[in-house]
């Protein structure tokens, strides 16, 4: 079939989750394809070996444009049922039929005779996960306390590690790193106290590195865990856990035992934070894939500087490390599935934003600061909002 006979001919429907179909105008087609990948540097060697796995889901570009008299019933109705969470099923003149899940959409009345919806979507296979794939919150917790104890075990049985003077004072100083950047998790008393005495259990550690490695390795492990005991948003979490793990890779840059047993300790309680969120976080899916992306790159990361280091990571470490990260993206997966998606509108009038926040988020002091927080409303715009300004809510 030409292009000229898919254009005329085949009619773009959108068959969001409900059941019900949109016959919206398309004004774009682009799509981005990505790969799973994974690249390898060697000492001595110019270049990067780069390995090529299963393509992932595509993305698309939305903009879809409803006309007509009743082009804004018809909007507020695609609205409505895109809240359903099941997947959508388009039938487009140049993808054929697909099956995503919007990712995030923008609505835009300003020019009056017509609403305007662009965002983004992403293709999706028929089962939210592979079946094979485990996403239990409790293995993946169980798995970050066996990737600790593996890490003591090693240093317990591993002469060839360096516990020179010089290293026994980098992992000092880690720590110590690793507890000031916590201090800023929390300003809970109780916190503070566990925290202070998981510092001075693991300068216990080192102290006694010499004569009892697993011990100084547990307690640092101990230290690195406090994020996880500890309620608060989860994205503060990340955030801290991946200024730790750059500060680590730094003092580290020199010894790949230490490097390796840190970063590992790091990334899995990580992961454990991200699967087990609190009640304030996730609040949308797009929070959910900011997390997915910076545990990739994180993972990815440890795994290339090991490979730089010319390193044989401990096989046991490894298989812990691949079955954690895959549980971890397998659970985010399933929240983000579940989790309120973004929208977004332009203002087609002046507004106030309390009326706005009982809209979009509901009555309340709670919905009004959340609204506030969500669209950053500046002091200048407390007693008005104006026309053609976005506007986000979730769904």
């Amino acid at each position: 079939m030409s292009w000229i006979d898919r254009i005329e001919n085949i009619k773009l429907q959108v068959i969001t989750g409900d059941g019900e179909s949109y016959y919206p105008l398309w004004r774009n087609a682009q799509k981005s394809i990505a790969y799973n990948t994974e690249g390898f540097d060697f000492v001595g060697v110019d270049g990067s070996l780069v390995e090529r796995y299963e393509q992932t889901g595509n993305r698309y570009n939305v903009d879809f444009v409803f006309q007509g008299e009743d082009h804004i019933d018809v909007a507020n109705a695609f609205e409505l049922s895109a809240k359903n969470k099941n997947a959508w099923r388009i039938i487009h003149p140049i993808y054929d039929e697909i099956l995503v899940h919007p990712v995030a959409l923008e609505f835009d009345n300003s020019l009056y005779n017509s609403t305007q919806i662009t965002g983004g979507i992403w293709e999706t296979i028929s089962d939210k996960f592979p079946d094979i794939i485990g996403s239990d919150p409790n293995l993946i917790a169980t798995k970050k306390d066996a990737i600790g104890e593996t890490n003591a075990d090693i240093f317990e049985g591993n002469d060839a590690i360096d516990l020179s003077a010089e290293n026994i004072s980098k992992a000092d100083l880690s720590n110590n790193k690793l507890y000031e950047l916590y201090l800023k998790l929390t300003d809970n008393d109780v916190d503070i106290s566990i925290l202070k005495d998981s510092l001075r259990t693991a300068s216990a550690g080192v102290s006694v590195i010499t004569s009892d490695a697993n011990y100084f390795m547990s307690q640092a492990f101990n230290l690195i865990n406090f994020p996880f005991i500890i309620e608060q948003n989860i994205q503060f979490k990340i955030n801290t856990l991946i200024t730790g793990y750059n500060q680590i890779k730094d003092i580290f840059s020199n010894d790949a035992d230490f490097y390796q047993s840190y970063s590992t300790s790091i990334m899995a309680v990580a992961c454990a934070c991200a699967s087990s969120p609190d009640s304030d976080s996730y609040k949308s899916n797009n929070d959910v894939l900011t997390v997915i992306e910076q545990l990739d790159a994180m993972y990815y990361d440890i795994i290339t500087t090991l490979d730089y280091f010319g390193y044989n990571e401990d096989s046991q470490l490894a298989t812990d490390m691949d079955v954690l990260f895959t549980a971890t993206i397998a659970s985010l997966f399933v929240i983000a599935f579940d989790a309120q998606q973004e929208r977004t509108i332009m203002l087609d009038k002046d507004d106030n934003m309390i009326n706005l926040a009982h809209k979009y988020y509901g009555s309340g002091d709670d919905a009004l600061e959340e609204f506030i927080d969500r669209n950053e409303v500046t002091l200048n715009e407390m007693l008005q909002l104006k026309k053609g300004r976005k506007i986000t809510y979730y769904v």
